[in-house]
């Protein structure tokens, strides 16, 4: 089994969960917007359904190219050895395990951020005061953090995994 093997399962089914995740947010995009024109004579919140929409083809795209252009994005992650076979080294599963889990956390909070950044550019029925309360802030730096961690994480798996591994070592001479 190669180190590329891995990431390209790995990477095809979260493409296949963001396009399951894709179908259930278009879904409910069409409930909606059936549902209130049917139901409602009021306008319909273009903006509300407009980051349904945004929301599903942003998953859309980034499944797309986990799941046809994966080769590409392994050549991006795993950088100069992504054809080297694996043995049961546990660094490198646990480079890998930690590439994923990056690439996860970089994932969904861009779009958490994103959505916090829509929804305080396209609604401004609130007042400046009011928005800058903390209570709002928390959830956007909180995102921000997490995309900082994902991005941290990625750049230095192999120096995380290796750490783990020295961790775990001294755990283990420290038991017997």
């Amino acid at each position: 089994m190669k180190k590329s093997d891995l990431y390209l399962v790995s990477l095809k089914i979260f493409g296949l969960y963001l396009f399951i995740r894709f179908i259930i947010n278009l879904k409910d995009f069409l409930f909606l917007v059936i549902g209130n024109t049917v139901l409602n004579d009021e306008p319909i919140n273009i903006w509300f359904f407009g980051g349904l929409a945004f929301t599903a083809v942003v998953e859309l795209g980034i499944g797309y190219i986990l799941i046809f252009k994966t080769e590409s994005v392994i050549n991006k992650i795993s950088g100069s050895s992504p054809f080297a076979t694996l043995s049961v080294d546990r660094t490198a599963l646990l480079e890998v395990a930690i590439a994923i889990l990056s690439i996860v956390l970089i994932t969904y909070s861009a779009a958490e951020l994103l959505s916090y950044f829509v929804e305080s550019t396209y609604f401004h029925d609130h007042k400046e005061s009011e928005y800058l309360v903390l209570d709002r802030k928390k959830p956007v730096f909180y995102a921000a953090f997490k995309l900082v961690a994902g991005i941290f994480l990625l750049f230095n798996t192999r120096h995380f995994s290796n750490l783990i591994i020295k961790l775990g070592e001294r755990s283990d001479r420290n038991v017997k």
